[in-house]
């Protein structure tokens, strides 16, 4: 079965990593187009290149172009959805999972305890999991399981 909350929170956490992929994606791909190009070019430098080797890696580099280019697709759909997700909860909310799953911050909860108040950090998590209810059903439409 499912756990649709714990599901949340691992999106959560990778956010970051799929927000830094969807901007170190087309650097690669850029390298790669560049790479591409000077393989064409080796054809007509006037030295001799035996054509079967150039050709494997103008398919290999085509190969890892359109992988690189889907993983983009994936990377930014990722973020979207989270996003989407998280900007159905009110700002607060939206912020504060941000700090506690994507950040990290240190000491966050104690923070959190401080900012809210609260005389327990026991309070804090019932919080969050009240926010991150809120979140499962904005990102996947049902309940926590």
């Amino acid at each position: 079965m499912v756990r649709w909350k714990d599901r949340c929170v691992d999106m959560l956490r990778d956010l970051g990593l799929q927000r830094a992929a969807c901007e170190s994606i087309p650097l690669e791909l850029k390298r790669l187009e560049l790479e591409g190009v000077a393989i064409r070019c080796a054809a007509t430098d006037g030295v001799t290149v035996k054509s079967s080797g150039r050709q494997d890696r103008m398919l290999w580099n085509l190969v890892q172009r359109e992988d690189l280019e889907r993983n983009l697709q994936m990377a930014k759909q990722y973020v979207a959805f989270v996003e989407r997700g998280l900007g159905a909860l009110d700002p607060q909310e939206a912020r504060t999972l941000e700090r506690v799953y994507v950040l990290g911050e240190r000491d966050v909860i104690e923070h959190l305890r401080e900012e809210w108040a609260m005389m327990e950090k026991r309070s804090v998590y019932k919080r969050l999991d009240r926010i991150l209810y809120r979140l499962t059903v904005a990102m996947y439409g049902m309940e926590v399981s």
